[in-house]
């Protein structure tokens, strides 16, 4: 189970995202799935996120 005090949860139609807390999300975020390869899994391309230092 995770620890929800890491994480905030936000929701978009029926998915639960969860985004630990530390990263800071941008009023317009983006999240573009570029590829899925077997075995390696699924890759994606991100916008309007930053990391905290």
């Amino acid at each position: 189970m995770l620890n929800e005090e890491k994480y905030n949860i936000h929701q978009y139609k029926d998915v639960q995202i969860y985004i630990q807390k530390g990263i800071n999300v941008q009023d317009n975020v983006e999240i573009e799935l570029k590829a899925t390869l077997p075995l390696l899994g699924s890759f994606f391309n991100c916008k309007g996120i930053s990391i905290d230092n």
